[in-house]
């Protein structure tokens, strides 16, 4: 099933932002929403940064308010941005968080919200044409200040990256997947990168 709708966290917004990789999101999918309180977080008064500026200009980002705090998230003590992105998400099944914070991916995790992380929207928009070189896209992703391990880096982008399959389970049985031998497990390949098979 494609991933249509997102909500998504502080961090993959700044990351995007500052690699120049903002315009993928609108690219990959048809509802992108934000909720306040991470609105909030990004463009924090006194912040005068690139994400900061942009991000309330782009005509594709739904702002989500008023999101009730789900009690089972709570419990997990996890900052504000991070809870009201599980809470909607808990409220809204249809829509896949985006998140690289690792203690709340185990939280939507445990509670069932399918999530991807920033490196797994690169791979996506790779294998959707999106981006002309995947390694490229990483590079600027870390640069940014994400950090990815350079041995991941270099394990997705040794090969050319598959085009034409038709799902992740596709790519993941081809030979040609560098994630599939450095990992030796299709299922582990993607959990590492929350894409679901």
């Amino acid at each position: 099933m494609p991933i249509d709708r997102v909500i998504v966290n502080a961090s993959p917004l700044i990351c995007l932002f500052k690699s120049g990789l903002q315009d993928l999101l609108p690219g990959l999918f048809q509802e992108i929403s934000v909720p306040e309180a991470v609105l909030k977080e990004v463009t924090a008064s006194g912040k005068s940064d690139f994400p900061a500026e942009k991000l309330s200009q782009q005509q594709w980002l739904n702002i989500a308010t008023g999101i009730p705090l789900d009690l089972r998230v709570a419990a997990w003590d996890l900052g504000r941005g991070e809870s009201e992105v599980i809470s909607f998400a808990l409220m809204n099944p249809s829509y896949r968080v985006v998140l690289d914070d690792r203690e709340a991916r185990r939280c939507a995790e445990t509670l069932g919200c399918k999530s991807i992380r920033t490196a797994g929207i690169l791979v996506l928009a790779r294998r959707r044409n999106l981006l002309p070189s995947l390694r490229d896209a990483f590079l600027q992703l870390s640069n940014s200040g994400l950090w990815i391990s350079r041995d991941l880096i270099y394990e997705l982008c040794i090969r050319k990256p598959i085009r034409g399959c038709q799902s992740i389970r596709d790519a993941v049985r081809c030979i040609d997947f560098p994630l599939v031998s450095y990992f030796k497990s299709k299922v582990r390949c993607c959990a590492l990168l929350q894409l679901q098979i």
